[in-house]
């Protein structure tokens, strides 16, 4: 029974140590995503689009939830390589660590009749759900 209840310690801790970047983690399946990790303990950078003050209330939640660290990131995948520097970093610097489990799940989706599905919209959602 001793040994059961040290692995079942051992398996429900045992990302410590290690930092997790989701990307669209502030909400939905990405939210989800990110508090498994935190419960298997591993910090996490928590990312969503809008106001940096709602996703980090996010982060907060987790990291109480959980007693991991969380650091919250707006960062606008759609600007290139600089916003996904800017996140790696912040890793480093509020984590403690460079970024050892990362998961893209940022993705849009536009809801329209097909005739007035435009090029842009079509652009922007192969833009952040392939590319960024």
């Amino acid at each position: 029974m001793a040994a059961e209840l040290a692995m079942a310690a051992s398996v429900a801790r045992s990302l410590a140590g290690k930092t997790a970047l989701v990307t669209g983690s502030s909400s939905g399946i990405g939210l989800g995503i990110a508090s498994v990790l935190a419960s298997k303990g591993a910090n996490v950078v928590v990312h969503g689009v809008g106001a940096l003050d709602e996703i980090d209330r996010v982060a907060r939640t987790i990291a109480q939830q959980h007693e991991v660290k969380c650091v919250a990131s707006n960062a606008d995948l759609l600007k290139g390589e600089e916003p996904v520097k800017a996140m790696v970093d912040l890793s480093h610097s509020a984590l403690g660590g460079p970024v050892d489990i990362l998961v893209n799940n940022a993705g849009i989706q536009h809801v329209c009749p097909v005739e007035d599905f435009t090029l842009e919209a079509w652009e922007r959602i192969m833009a952040v759900n392939l590319t960024a």
